[in-house]
């Protein structure tokens, strides 16, 4: 079985990504990042989906959709991530803690050193140093692709684009976070809204307010981000529609949720 709607490539996916991100927590303790470390991290996320390249380099030359710059060529990886392995630990503590987990990201995704799996070992590796400097994870949620992509090109030649956009979703994700845990987290609360009754949002207020903020979001995004099955945020969905305040447009696989004035 597996969750509704969802093909069986994307349960392992997220099944494995959860078994990374746990893992990434045993490499909190102030060791060395080890070339190891990055090796498993892909081997935990990618070994439900193909056993036999999962934890292991890329032999065959691979291309970012949409680039015009070339990644490292499979001759040169595992010197290149050997060279990126130092490099982390050389600056880990002499950068400013997100301007160096985004250039570790964009140091990595220049690599690209597996087959498949590196945008989410990319995300993974920032996501560690953060936690090691003691801030909060950064997330990039699906509807904000579009910026993330065109700031990781611009990096090539301006390095402190993707510095900005990963400071700016460190702030966001923190926002978001507050918002989840204040009142009693996701479960407090009545409707299973943030807070209470009497406290002011719900979860239909939440919905909307991420609607407002993240125009064009369609159910499964919303569902992610506020860690809520999805039949849940298609009822309220539909309660938000029937009042009027949102309306979905486009077509029903690419369209989203807008907010109505």
């Amino acid at each position: 079985m597996t969750i509704e709607g969802k093909p069986l490539h994307d349960v392992y996916e997220a099944v494995g990504h959860a078994h990374a991100y746990d893992y990434i927590h045993t490499l909190i303790a102030s060791k060395p990042l080890e070339e190891l470390d990055i090796l498993e991290l892909h081997r935990l996320f990618y070994e439900k989906i193909d056993v036999e390249k999962a934890g292991h380099y890329r032999t065959v030359p691979v291309f970012i959709s949409g680039s015009k710059y070339a990644v490292s060529p499979a001759s040169r990886i595992e010197s290149d991530m050997k060279k990126f392995v130092k490099w982390f630990n050389d600056n880990e503590h002499k950068l400013p803690t997100p301007e160096f987990a985004a250039l570790a990201h964009q140091k990595f995704v220049f690599i690209h050193p597996f087959i498949d799996g590196n945008g989410r070992v990319a995300r993974l590796i920032p996501n560690l140093a953060l936690i090691r400097g003691e801030y909060t994870i950064a997330l990039i949620p699906s509807v904000v692709r579009y910026e993330y992509v065109q700031s990781l090109e611009m990096s090539h030649k301006t390095p402190s684009v993707f510095v900005d956009f990963i400071a700016e979703r460190i702030i966001e994700t923190q926002k978001d976070l507050l918002r989840l845990l204040d009142d009693g987290g996701v479960n407090g609360g009545v409707n299973g809204g943030v807070r209470g009754k009497n406290g002011g949002v719900n979860l239909e207020e939440l919905i909307l307010d991420v609607i407002v903020k993240y125009p064009g979001m369609n159910a499964p995004a919303i569902a992610e981000m506020l860690q809520k099955s999805l039949r849940t945020i298609q009822r309220y969905l539909k309660l938000l529609s029937e009042a009027e305040k949102i309306e979905f447009r486009g077509a029903a696989k690419n369209g989203g949720y807008y907010a109505l004035k």
